[in-house]
Order: C-alpha cells, then structure tokens, then sequence
C-alpha cells in the first residue's frame, strides 16, 4: 500500500508527470525511453513492485518435487546441491514402486 500512495504523490505533486503515458509504457505500447526522468522512476518502481510479487509466488522447488524432477541449487554456505525427485510420485508415474 505504501507503494502505491507514494506513487500517487508523485504523480499528483508533478506537472509534468502523465499518469497516461506510464500506463502505455507498463502496457508494453510505449517506449520507456520517451518518459521523463521522473516518469521512469515511477514505472523502474512498479516494474520493481511487480517482480518481488512475482518472485513471492513462485516455488520451483515444490513444483520440481511435484513432476519429479532432480533440480540443483546453492546452500546457504555457496555449496551445489542436488535435490531429489519426489521418488513417491515418479514411481506412480512409470508405474513402479518408490524407491527406498
């Protein structure tokens, strides 16, 4: 919420701020590079807003687990990891029993 009023200051508070033009840019029917210096900003800040959203949803490592796929990763020390296929449910899958 705090995002979205201060970027709603910043456009009320400046003249030379088109809410319209931001609106195409993020559309993907303008170029970014026609905004102002200011309208940049605010559209870097929503394209900012929208990845964490985006990267807050996603789980690979559930949905590997879930279709059974082998995935590598860094621990929390830098070290390659391998993780596992969810064995329970690639056996289902090739008609067989789980491993182990």
């Amino acid at each position: 919420m705090a995002h979205w009023a201060r970027i709603g200051r910043e456009i009320e508070a400046s003249a030379s701020i088109s809410p319209k033009e931001i609106a195409e840019v993020l559309a993907g029917s303008r170029s970014y590079d026609t905004l102002s210096v200011k309208e940049q900003a605010l559209v870097r800040a929503e394209w900012s807003a929208r990845m964490d959203s985006l990267r807050e949803a996603l789980n690979l490592a559930d949905e590997f687990a879930a279709a059974g796929r082998v995935w590598v990763e860094l621990d929390d020390n830098g070290k390659v990891v391998e993780r596992p296929r969810n064995t329970k449910r690639a056996a289902r899958r090739a008609g067989g029993r789980p491993a182990g």
